[in-house]
């Protein structure tokens, strides 16, 4: 699969609206745009625009409630209002009808934002049977899972050995060790580790 068309956000999704209170569809339905898409994104970028043009750079909630609203209404692509009407009319989906409705019907609101962010409503199904990701097996001994694990260290990996051979190690930011006993104790230069039968630098066991 060529992942590139993995998330199209030039696609829309159908959009049935359900009811404020239940889960029972009312006869609406929107078609969305993504969060993502270049008609969206454009209100993002004019809001943001202003903002920085803008000699008093302060963001207020009238401010934030207004690109929120923007950006909704402009990921309404089109929409059929079956039987039902707003305000005793068929709506025409306008950028500014679209604002209206959002604005003054909350419930409408949160399904219409929620379905544009939601970037798997604007993502193909991977193919079937692909490679799922393989697990270690049991068998894996710890030395191995330290080697794949994302993240491990060296220093990770030298406090393993230590341990096995029952030595003191010292974290090289810190020059802090712990000993066999699990006690910290202040060692040599940083990154050094000595057995318990090795002598310290100044003559000390």
């Amino acid at each position: 699969m060529d992942i590139s068309k993995l998330v199209n956000s030039e696609d829309l999704f159908e959009l049935n609206l359900t009811g404020p209170d239940t889960d029972e569809l009312v006869g609406i339905r929107f078609m969305i745009r993504s969060a993502e898409s270049d008609a969206v994104k454009r209100v993002v970028r004019q809001h943001s625009d202003k903002f920085l043009a803008s000699r008093k750079k302060k963001l207020t909630a009238s401010k934030v409630e207004a690109e929120y609203l923007d950006k909704a209404a402009a990921s309404v692509a089109s929409w059929d209002w079956g039987d039902h009407n707003w305000k005793g009319e068929k709506p025409e989906c306008t950028f500014e009808k679209a604002r209206e409705v959002l604005e003054e019907a909350g419930w409408i609101y949160d399904q219409v934002a929620t379905a544009s962010e939601d970037r798997a409503n604007f993502t193909k199904s991977l193919a079937k049977g692909s490679a799922k990701p393989q697990r270690l097996s049991r068998a894996t001994t710890a030395s191995e899972t330290r080697t794949v694990r994302p993240g491990a260290s060296a220093t990770t990996a030298l406090r393993s050995k230590a341990r096995k051979r029952r030595c003191r190690i010292t974290v090289p930011s810190s020059g802090i060790g712990f000993g066999s006993s699990g006690r910290r104790s202040r060692l040599g230069s940083p990154g050094q580790y000595r057995s318990p039968t090795s002598k310290s630098p100044h003559g000390a066991s």
